[in-house]
């Protein structure tokens, strides 16, 4: 059966009882993405993060919760990165040299636990969101209303609905591409207050192929995924540059009653050289019709590696158009300068122009190997922009794998970037969570403004004493999910079952017929088509 997982980091919340002499059990996951939770001395202590931990391969988008006064947020999901832990076996800075720093975390109870404690960065992939306010600069961890996306890096996502919904496609659980993933999820706000929203994981009757590195794109109809990364057992590692397309009706958007809906459509395949780590944007040409340019990319060059003994890798600077009418590639010749061949880097769209932000050029670890160039193609005039601060001012440090979108800034759609690595570095050394905007300045021109500092060192975080939890804390606490039918079912069920039961929340597999639905209360979504197949 399908599975949704909440994302680490976890801790057991098992809630345990007896009811007319029979012991039960509930058996799930407590999560939060900001906590993590360790034991000292017998009591347990919580370190908290008050922003994103910092960490590259971000999702980032602007969403719009439209019943609020400061509507538009900048929402991040995802990536790999670093947390602190608090442990008693380390070689990090001391848990009580953090807190001496830290005023406000002087309380004696603390202090007695964490004598003998480190707090040490730990790699580690995330599930957690947020949303960052461009005008307090403040960061909101929201509360999620349901089952969420397990933690994973180099997924795909875009967004649709005038911004009220993210949606997310594949990605990877860990390092090497074996955890690739192909599930498919929305992200809707919801309204009132504090930040909510609601991730519902989507069914369908012939999913893509698990991936990562690839492109998330959507025009006015249709959901299309391009290329990519890929792995089976018995192929291993495969580049991909295939193209499918879904109605937006499969995700309960646009038309519900599409007759294809929850069925995906194969399109032309890329004619190129199958690369990874390219981005994609939906642009219109002049007579209004919509196309998906790409660009960049890199591929693993087997027989230079094998003549040189070393990793060798190309990297692509070109510029693909796909027409989604006429369902055909064709390879652009833009006019004058170009950025440089790149991958994993950002990519937006900023009245009608397409817009990419750095990104790296070389496998190596140098310094001279990411980018922080800020460029746009125009379309229309088939010439690319590259766009220089107006006057010396602080710029985004060079980095790969950053988050890039458009936010708005006092009425205005400028560029924006969260997070990323820098080299040279690690993970653990080099991951950000910096937020800068390319915004007009006072005498004419652009200049890039922060808007959040790289705040990554273990005084970033805040030492608590964990509250002990109740049984209805854990079944509201953000990130958590009790499905309120299993809970009943339990419940009603007790007195007929050993006291050794347990119970775990799981999915059903609408697909293949075992117990079919089309929509789930608590965040699953089968498309009509996709539950007309289970039905028969």
């Amino acid at each position: 059966p399908y599975r949704t997982p909440s994302a680490p980091p976890a801790r057991d919340c098992s809630v345990e009882g007896t009811m007319g002499g029979f012991r039960f059990r509930f058996s799930t996951l407590c999560i939060s993405g900001a906590v993590a939770y360790a034991s000292a001395r017998g009591h347990e202590v919580e370190l908290v993060a008050s922003a994103p931990y910092c960490r590259k391969s971000p999702e980032v988008h602007q969403l719009h919760w439209p019943d609020r006064e400061d509507a538009d947020k900048l929402v991040i999901f995802g990536g790999k990165g670093f947390e602190w832990q608090f442990t008693h076996d380390g070689h990090g800075r001391k848990a009580r040299e953090v807190l001496d720093s830290r005023p406000s975390n002087r309380e004696d109870v603390i202090h007695r636990m964490i004598d003998d404690g480190y707090i040490e960065p730990h790699v580690s992939f995330f599930g957690d969101i947020w949303a960052f306010d461009s005008k307090t600069g403040r960061w909101t961890q929201i509360g999620l209303a349901g089952p969420s996306p397990v933690a994973r890096w180099k997924p795909s996502t875009t967004t649709a609905d005038g911004g009220r919904t993210m949606i997310l496609f594949g990605g990877c659980q860990g390092t090497e591409v074996t955890g690739i993933l192909n599930d498919l999820w929305t992200f809707t706000v919801l309204p009132g207050e504090p930040l909510r929203a609601l991730w519902t994981q989507v069914f369908t009757a012939n999913p893509p192929p698990k991936r990562r590195g690839h492109i998330t794109a959507t025009n006015k109809t249709h959901l299309i995924i391009v290329g990519g990364k890929s792995y089976t057992e018995d192929t291993g590692t495969v580049v991909l540059a295939d193209v499918w397309a879904t109605p937006l009706a499969t995700l309960g958007l646009g038309d519900a009653f599409s007759p294809a809906s929850g069925v995906w459509t194969r399109g032309q395949d890329f004619p190129g050289t199958p690369r990874w780590g390219a981005t994609g944007e939906i642009v219109k040409k002049s007579n209004g019709d919509e196309v998906l340019l790409t660009f960049g990319g890199r591929r693993y060059d087997e027989e230079a590696t094998a003549d040189s003994g070393e990793s060798v890798y190309v990297y692509y600077g070109e510029l693909w158009m796909y027409d989604l009418k006429a369902n055909s590639w064709s390879l652009l010749q833009p006019k004058g300068a170009a950025p440089h061949k790149r991958d994993h880097h950002g990519a937006t769209v900023i009245k009608g122009d397409y817009y990419v932000f750095g990104g790296r050029v070389s496998p190596t670890r140098d310094a001279d190997s990411d980018l922080n160039d800020l460029w746009s193609f125009s379309l229309r005039t088939m010439t690319w922009t590259r766009h220089e601060p107006a006057r010396q001012s602080p710029m985004p440090a060079p980095r790969f794998m950053p988050g890039f979108t458009a936010t708005m800034w006092e009425g205005e759609e400028v560029p924006t970037v969260f997070g990323g690595e820098s080299l040279p570095g690690s993970t653990k050394t080099a991951s950000r969570n910096d937020v800068w905007v390319f915004v007009p300045a006072r005498h004419g021109g652009h200049e890039w403004k922060q808007l959040w500092d790289n705040k990554c060192e273990p005084d970033s975080v805040e030492v608590r004493e964990a509250a002990e939890e109740t049984f209805l804390d854990a079944v509201e606490a953000p990130g958590t999910w009790y499905p309120a039918a299993a809970a009943a079912v339990a419940i009603l069920a007790v007195g007929a079952v050993a006291s050794t039961s347990s119970w775990r929340s799981a999915s059903r597999d609408a697909v293949s017929g075992e117990e079919p639905f089309l929509v789930s209360e608590r965040g699953q979504y089968v498309p009509p088509m996709v539950a007309y197949h289970a039905l028969s």
